[in-house]
């Protein structure tokens, strides 16, 4: 991976993901784009001459945000170590312009932050983020407003043994060794199938896992109990968990993590970045 892409809204959601997406960009040797896509309102469409007192007074006007951009770029630039850091600023659709980058190889990992109680919460509510996630095919880490960070020292991925979750364990292991960080795999067990099975099916994908890890260590947990998704929130905060992993592409909906209402509790607990991946291939670091 070469190029961490940053969407930014001038909201102090998106400083705080461009401060989190430099520190990786430092760690991972990446540089950064600053992206702000604006999307012209339907007044302005009628006439260029014409905006809404509202976007004037929130947000400004095209020039003016387009000089902030840069404004926020060179901010990234002054900073001790800095990465080498670029800003785009386009008339069109975020999504459409993000997934364009992602399909060129312009970006590899996008990172976005988000807003209310929890991240996770905003994901599953509905927002930009979500709509990035959903579609985008690479690696998107989301950092909640509330975030202060720290940094990375533990990183857990959720699986459900599914046959691509070895490519983010790939993509992790690298991860991991270039921020230092400790990497584990946890499996959250409903009581559904027998112990002895839920074991067999665990080492099965741990041996699995080891082929792609080389010399990086990876440490494997099954989990259970009544509550999954409680048995999950009290794992991340007991080992102060710094970076939650998932592939969600789609299991958004449909995946079994989810369907036992994992997502509705961690959306209101959770408050470390998380990182999620699309289904399909994606580069690697």
């Amino acid at each position: 991976m070469k190029t961490v892409l940053v969407p930014i809204d001038f909201s102090a959601n998106s400083k705080r993901a461009m401060d989190y997406a430099v520190i990786l960009a430092q760690k991972l040797e990446m540089k950064i784009i600053l992206l702000h896509a604006y999307h012209p309102s339907k007044a302005e469409k009628i006439s260029n001459s014409y905006r809404l007192w509202t976007e004037k007074t929130l947000i400004g006007t095209p020039e003016e945000m387009e000089f902030e951009l840069t404004a926020w770029c060179h901010d990234v630039q002054s900073m001790p170590n800095a990465p080498a850091c670029s800003s785009i600023f386009i008339k069109c659709d975020l999504l459409d312009e993000i997934s364009y980058m992602v399909e060129k190889h312009i970006a590899d990992l996008v990172v976005m932050g988000t807003k209310g109680a929890s991240g996770l919460k905003e994901v599953f509510m509905g927002s930009n983020t979500a709509r990035v996630i959903e579609f985008v095919s690479c690696p998107v880490i989301a950092v909640p407003d509330s975030y202060v960070f720290k940094e990375i020292k533990k990183i857990v991925f959720a699986t459900d043994y599914h046959e691509k979750d070895i490519s983010c364990i790939h993509f992790l292991g690298a991860f991991a060794k270039k921020m230092n960080a400790d990497l584990s795999a946890v499996h959250m067990s409903d009581g559904e199938l027998k112990p002895s099975y839920e074991i067999e099916l665990l080492n099965y994908f741990k041996t699995e896992a080891e082929k792609v890890l080389e010399s990086q260590k990876m440490h494997f947990h099954l989990l259970s109990g009544e509550n999954v998704s409680l048995s999950l929130f009290d794992f991340i905060t007991q080992e102060k968990v710094d970076l939650f992993a998932l592939s969600l592409k789609d299991r958004l909906i449909k995946g079994s993590v989810f369907n036992r209402g994992i997502s509705w509790r961690l959306a209101h607990h959770i408050q470390i970045p998380f990182l999620t991946f699309p289904m399909n291939e994606f580069s690697n670091i």
